[in-house]
């Protein structure tokens, strides 16, 4: 017998034990794991406060197959998570009977009331979103004993009070987010020594007192969100020193003084948006280092001088820039912006004609230079602008 026949009897042998029973047997089935005693209570407690009968959530229920939730082998609470599910009523204080609880995401619902001060049993925490609620009351000081904490997120509640002292102890806090709140005070000095934070988030709050120079130790931040909080003081050149940043808002403060120059040393900037202060001074000549800048916005200041470095933000894609006292010319190299889609430089003191290098900019849709002392008309070289929507020229 040849070694091709061979191959081929021995391929029709195993075709045939594969249809009889046993032969080839079916892994065993993984064993159904029911949820501990101790995560009954909070499950049943959660589902009573929100008005929402949820699957597996209860003691005949294999808990690995529970919608929203994971378990572990123990039948412990791992995870879970409720994103925008129109949840009402509140998180139950049992909450802090799961603790093998590593993730908690309970965004964009309509919980109210306090958050429950047993959050801080929860030692195993890494992730909590609380976000977009109708939460009131203050953080409870407990947050701090949640040590293994990377993400902690309660912005656009209804939260009000100080932020606690004991937060300085989320030591592996990447993302702080309190944003859209009623908290005051001043910003708590205890956010400084998180120095793993990215991410810092705490504008449209009440925090009063100058913009702090501490915020430079926070040397990791890629996103710094404080605007709409009434701000006093200049902005610190020891934001020179976040050479990670690549967003800043500070917009709708009443910051004075002049932009720092050392903003211009951020090469990694993609927005800057200090729109409603009250900066004097010009544009520093460093921002030509910004080469990554793709939104900049320093609407309705007391800004001055030339427009001319703006031009070499070479990635720029929004320019807004209204209501300040610029003068001088719009400068011909605005046309190498190819990016730009937004060109507002309206109710300034700018004055010649508007370049014909305005018709390379392919993707612009809205122009506005009204209010101006302009000259001439707008250039023939615009007819090329297809997607252009808004022109505002008087």
């Amino acid at each position: 017998m040849d070694a091709l026949t061979r191959l081929r009897l021995l391929s029709a042998v195993v075709a045939a034990l594969a249809v009889l029973p046993g032969c080839f047997p079916s892994p065993p089935l993984a064993r159904a794991q029911p949820w501990a005693k101790s995560q009954l209570p909070f499950l049943a407690e959660c589902q009573a406060a929100w008005k929402r009968s949820l699957s597996g959530w209860d003691a005949t229920s294999n808990c690995s197959e529970a919608a929203f939730v994971k378990c572990d082998k123990d039948g412990m609470l791992t995870s879970m998570a409720l994103l925008s599910q129109s949840l009402t009523g509140f998180l139950p204080a049992s909450v802090g009977a799961a603790t093998r609880l590593s993730h908690l995401e309970l965004y964009n619902n309509m919980l109210r009331d306090s958050i429950p001060d047993t959050i801080g049993s929860l030692l195993s925490l890494q992730y909590l979103d609380l976000s977009a609620n109708n939460l009131t009351g203050g953080i409870p000081s407990s947050i701090g004993n949640l040590a293994s904490l990377t993400y902690f997120s309660v912005s656009q509640n209804r939260l009000d009070g100080n932020v606690p002292s004991t937060i300085s102890r989320l030591t592996k806090l990447q993302q702080l987010s309190v944003f859209n709140n009623s908290f005051s005070g001043a910003i708590p000095p205890a956010i400084y020594g998180l120095t793993s934070l990215t991410v810092l988030e705490v504008g449209r709050n009440y925090f009063a007192g100058s913009f702090p120079s501490q915020f430079g130790d926070l040397v990791n931040l890629v996103y710094l969100e404080v605007g709409n909080m009434g701000l006093i003081g200049e902005l610190n050149s020891n934001l020179g020193k976040l050479k990670n940043l690549q967003a800043l808002y500070a917009r709708e403060n009443f910051l004075q003084g002049s932009i720092p120059a050392s903003l211009g040393l951020l090469t990694a900037l993609t927005i800057v948006q200090l729109g409603g202060n009250q900066l004097r001074g010009s544009i520093p000549a460093s921002f030509s280092n910004l080469v990554n800048l793709q939104g900049l916005y320093l609407w309705t200041n007391q800004l001055n001088g030339s427009l001319d470095v703006v031009a070499k933000c070479t990635a720029l894609q929004q320019l807004a820039v209204q209501y300040n006292q610029f003068t001088g010319s719009i400068p011909s190299a605005i046309g190498q912006l190819k990016g730009l889609n937004h060109f507002g430089v309206a109710s300034n003191k700018l004055s010649g004609p508007i370049p014909t290098t305005i018709g390379n900019l392919l993707n612009l849709t809205t122009f506005n230079v009204s209010h101006n002392t302009l000259t001439g008309y707008l250039p023939a070289s615009m007819a090329a602008l297809t997607k252009l929507e808004n022109i505002m020229s008087s």
